[in-house]
C-alpha cells in the first residue's frame, strides 16, 4: 500500500522538497534552475523523483494535493536554503554615480 502524500512527503530529500515548494509557487523548471544555479535537467529529474515519490503525475496533482493536506504548502523547503554561488554578484551599474546623479 502506498504512503498518503503527506506521509510520502516526509521521505523527501531537502532538495526535492525545496524544487517542490518552488514548483507549488509557480516557477518553471528553467527559473528553479537559475534560481538554484543547477541545471534544467537536474531540476527535472528531482521534480519527476518527487512526483514519483509522492504518487503524482503532474505539477497540478501536486497544487492539488498541496491544498488538500496542507494549506497550500505540501513541504517545507530545506532549511538551509539554496547554497551560495562561488561566482561573485555583478557589479552595479557603471553608469550610475554613487550620489544617484
Amino acid at each position: 500500500m502506498r504512503q498518503s502524500g503527506q506521509d510520502a512527503a516526509e521521505d523527501l530529500t531537502p532538495r526535492e522538497r525545496e524544487i517542490a515548494a518552488l514548483l507549488l509557487e509557480g516557477l518553471t523548471y528553467q527559473q528553479i534552475a537559475d534560481t538554484l544555479v543547477v541545471s534544467f535537467e537536474t531540476v527535472k529529474t528531482h521534480a519527476s523523483r518527487t512526483l514519483h515519490k509522492l504518487a503524482l503525475h503532474s505539477r497540478h496533482e501536486l497544487a492539488w494535493l498541496a491544498k488538500e493536506k496542507g494549506g497550500g504548502r505540501l513541504v517545507q523547503p530545506a532549511a538551509a536554503g539554496p547554497p551560495q554561488s562561488d561566482v561573485p554578484a555583478s557589479p552595479s551599474d557603471p553608469t550610475e554615480s554613487p550620489d544617484g546623479g
